[in-house]
């Protein structure tokens, strides 16, 4: 019975322990930013470089997706239904379908990095067009979401002139975290970067 006990007290620890370190994991998050000046002011005049991407556990039928959320805010989603690539058991020597998914994904994302001039021009590598122009603005259109946007529109050689949307979820001087257009497996993608 006493070493029942003692299991039990060192599982309990080992469990405080985990949660903390998710906690840490959350708190390394950028905060919510709160105008379109002060995303102007952090990112442009810097290159940032995607560091981590996460899916959104349960974005297939989140507040992004349905009717209702259209004239609602984005807002970051909670820290626990973030599933963040590196931190995936086994990503780097996966070899199944799904885990090879995932992996090639991450490595593809990782190679992304935009670099903010101030005559709104980004160079991006990573992407299919280099070049893009950028906008950052809070101006929701019809069937909209409402937050900080990031605009990208580049020239892409087989589709033409292509504009895709990033929400601006949080942003400090050193970190960039948005919610990108992409999806895997109908979830929802974040990208984490940092700027140098």
């Amino acid at each position: 019975m006493k070493n029942y006990i003692h299991c039990v007290a060192i599982l309990f620890s080992l469990a405080l322990c985990l949660s903390c370190k998710q906690q840490q994991k959350q708190a390394a998050l950028p905060p919510p930013v709160s105008s379109v000046d002060e995303v102007k002011k952090i990112i442009v005049g810097k290159t940032w470089q995607v560091v981590d991407v996460a899916t959104i556990a349960g974005s297939r039928k989140s507040a992004f997706d349905n009717d209702k959320a259209k004239n609602e805010t984005v807002a970051a989603p909670a820290a626990e239904a973030l599933n963040w690539f590196s931190q995936m058991k086994g990503i780097d020597t996966a070899t199944d379908f799904m885990g090879s998914f995932y992996k090639e994904n991450f490595i593809k994302f990782k190679k992304i990095s935009l670099a903010f001039n101030n005559d709104s021009m980004a160079t991006a590598t990573g992407m299919d067009a280099e070049q893009q122009l950028f906008s950052i603005n809070n101006n929701p259109k019809e069937n909209e979401p409402n937050g900080i946007k990031l605009t990208l529109t580049g020239e892409m050689t087989d589709m033409g002139k292509v504009t895709s949307t990033y929400y601006v979820l949080g942003a400090d001087q050193n970190t960039l975290y948005l919610l990108t257009p992409n999806e895997m497996n109908d979830l929802k993608v974040v990208f984490l970067l940092k700027g140098k």
